[in-house]
């Protein structure tokens, strides 16, 4: 129970982070410069706190340096699909694809991979959750506004956000469940992502500026605030989840996350300056349906 209450503390954690991006993306745009931009500084923030911790003693596997690499790819891809995601639609849209996302893929992997045990509570809670995700992607296409239309469709980068939060979770699942003697501990692990996501999100810096991309803050007091904030919660949610998921199966962790995030990401959105749309509350209300039956 223990381990419960800390995933649903780690998707208030989430959701306000989620707050902090949108929040980011309407002071400064969405251009790529300004998303790597946006990658390098939360990775900066994110190592100063798991020094700040002292308990982040640093260790080295192949095996973790390999999977810790790959998560490091999406985490930097993320940051770009996710500025994109919220120039084109809401935060509760941006919520809703990320986290059925981060829910389903890992929920199957696990499943499928590990031999975790389905139950119908948790197959009622997935059939659900992509229902809900139908209910919105129906809504969106029926009620488009000319301004919306004008920014393009959103569905590329919202089933972009959809497939890398997902191989979030597959990754985590992947590393927390191989033995100890060819993997790191959680925070080492989470340490090792952050360090080769700061190397590539320097060099893909580098890169946007001698193309002559703009890589200047426009409200860097504001801006850098939103994301050292954002990086904080997110880390902190993260390194929960994954002690976490040592003890908690991941077909009922992330539905967990998903469920609470959705909801949470509604109730935010007045913050950040929109009004979200009917057919995505609708999508919530199933989608707080579904993480009831889990419960059950």
């Amino acid at each position: 129970m223990t381990y419960i209450l800390w995933i649903f503390g780690s998707t208030v954690l989430f959701s306000v982070q989620f707050l902090f991006k949108k929040l980011f993306q309407k002071g400064e745009g969405s251009s790529a410069g300004i998303a790597i931009m946006s990658s390098l500084l939360s990775t900066v923030f994110a190592i100063l706190l798991l020094v700040a911790r002292g308990k982040t003693a640093f260790e080295f596997s192949w095996f973790s340096f390999a999977i810790a690499s790959l998560h490091a790819l999406r985490a930097v891809t993320m940051s770009f699909m996710s500025i994109k995601v919220l120039e084109k639609a809401n935060l509760s849209v941006f919520s809703l694809f990320s986290q059925i996302g981060g829910t389903l893929l890992p929920f199957v992997f696990a499943i499928i991979f590990y031999g975790e045990n389905l139950t119908w509570q948790k197959s009622v809670c997935m059939a659900l959750l992509i229902v809900a995700m139908y209910c919105d992607m129906s809504g969106r296409r029926k009620g488009k506004s000319g301004d919306e239309k004008k920014k393009g469709s959103a569905v590329f980068w919202c089933m972009g956000v959809f497939l890398l939060n997902g191989l979030s979770g597959v990754f985590a699942k992947i590393h927390q469940s191989a033995p100890d003697a060819i993997a790191v501990s959680s925070s080492a692990y989470t340490m090792l992502e952050k360090i080769i996501s700061l190397v590539l999100s320097s060099l893909l810096m580098v890169y946007f500026i001698r193309r002559g991309e703009s890589v200047k803050l426009k409200y860097p007091v504001s801006s850098v605030f939103y994301i050292g904030a954002g990086a904080v919660l997110n880390t902190i949610a993260n390194l929960i989840l994954l002690m976490a998921l040592e003890h908690v199966d991941a077909s009922v962790q992330y539905p967990i996350v998903t469920g609470g995030i959705i909801v949470l990401s509604l109730l935010l959105e007045p913050i950040s300056g929109s009004r979200p749309k009917k057919y995505t509350a609708i999508a919530a209300a199933i989608s707080l349906v579904g993480l009831i039956f889990l419960a059950l």
